[in-house]
């Protein structure tokens, strides 16, 4: 009887602890599934804020992207339609009969490969000190600032040729400015200013024009005379577009 009670009890034990075993291997599971499961939220937390990152980094780049196309395409526009348009230039700009009946003769020639419309060229005479002539160069000579109705049309590598008749270049000569007195910011230049150099006189063109895109264009030449006979402006002619 004994024997059989020592047999039950052995028995019992061996399943408790068969029992405990499994518990603590259920146990074991449960946490490492617990694990696994906070190491798969960390894991997609960090996917997500990649991949929001890469939508952001993306985003800027394709807003770059585009906007330097937005540019580039502008450019190429701009590019071509120089290429197709008008282009005006003074050329052989003189003066005879210096100083007391000049006379302004230039040459208008197209180099572009469409027609200039609207054109006028309009001559002026100025005068001022040498040390005014640069100011004077940045401030340009007048002229329109849109073109004319009542312009002219230049067709491709036409040359037109001008000449106008000026008033006297001596300022003392003039009536328009003989009688005017001389003040200690203004003076009257007389015959001797002018001749010897000592006032700058300066003989400008400034072209106005409209392309085949409707753009008006400006461009100007001019020549000085600083007491030993006329000198270019510039060397070449200054374009501006309005």
């Amino acid at each position: 009887m004994h024997g059989i009670e020592r047999c039950a009890s052995k028995v019992i034990k061996n399943w408790l602890t068969v029992l405990a075993t499994i518990a603590s291997a259920i146990e074991l599971n449960n946490q490492e599934k617990d694990r696994q499961l906070k190491a798969d939220s960390v894991f997609w937390a960090k996917v997500t804020g990649i991949g929001t990152t890469i939508a952001a980094v993306s985003g800027t780049l394709a807003a770059g992207f585009f906007a330097w196309q937005s540019i580039n395409l502008q450019r190429q526009v701009r590019d071509n339609e120089l290429q197709q348009a008008a282009s005006v230039s003074v050329e052989n700009l003189t003066v005879s009969g210096f100083p007391d009946r000049p006379v302004v003769s230039f040459d208008l020639k197209n180099a572009g490969p469409t027609r200039a419309e609207n054109v006028t060229a309009d001559p002026a005479y100025l005068w001022t000190s040498p040390a005014g002539v640069m100011q004077l160069f940045d401030k340009g000579f007048g002229g329109r600032s849109l073109s004319s109705d009542l312009g002219f049309s230049i067709g491709p590598s036409e040359v037109r040729h001008m000449t106008t008749q000026m008033r006297t270049a001596i300022p003392s000569d003039d009536p328009n400015f003989k009688n005017m007195p001389s003040t200690k910011t203004f003076h009257v230049p007389t015959r001797d200013d002018i001749l010897s150099g000592k006032m700058v006189s300066v003989y400008a063109v400034t072209v106005t024009y409209k392309d085949i895109w409707g753009n008006v264009q400006h461009v100007s030449d001019c020549i000085v005379y600083n007491g030993s006979g006329f000198a270019a402006c510039f060397g070449e002619n200054r374009h501006r577009s309005m």
